[in-house]
């Protein structure tokens, strides 16, 4: 498949999903912005990616924290959150992290939930207020947003 080919797909794509849009109104896509099959199949790295596209980066811009997630069954990251962006490293953790989280694999949903601290799959080691702060600046956004019109 061409390059020219597949950029003009990407164009008629946008164009009928706008007129999709402005015909019938934005589409209804249920509760949550991820349903759970999607949230459970996702790799560790994909949570984290999910946790930095729910930073709210503007409330937490003075929120500076490292965090070492231990995941059994996988590998360890360094999660570093400076100035409400959220980057995060395999393969590596900090001696001065604020927090070490451990936690399966298949539990590391449970670290979207505010209710993390009480869950018995998930360790916790540190200062759990930056734990707390950490999913304070987390915010749930409507997935039926306006493609074409504000």
């Amino acid at each position: 498949m061409s390059l020219q080919y597949r950029k003009n797909r990407e164009k008629v794509s946008r164009y009928l999903m706008g007129a999709k849009e402005l015909r019938e109104g934005t589409p209804a896509t249920g509760a949550g912005a991820l349903g759970g099959e999607i949230l459970r199949a996702m790799e560790p790295y994909m949570v984290f990616d999910y946790m930095g596209i729910r930073m709210d980066s503007n409330a937490a811009q003075n929120f500076n924290a490292k965090i070492n997630f231990n995941i059994l069954g996988d590998v360890n990251y360094l999660i570093t959150i400076t100035s409400g962006v959220v980057l995060y490293q395999r393969h590596m953790s900090a001696s001065d992290a604020d927090v070490t989280i451990t936690v399966p694999k298949q539990a590391m949903l449970l670290l979207l939930s505010p209710d993390t601290k009480e869950n018995e799959n998930i360790s916790i080691e540190g200062d759990t207020i930056v734990l707390d702060r950490m999913l304070g600046y987390m915010v749930e956004f409507n997935p039926n947003f306006a493609i074409i019109e504000p």
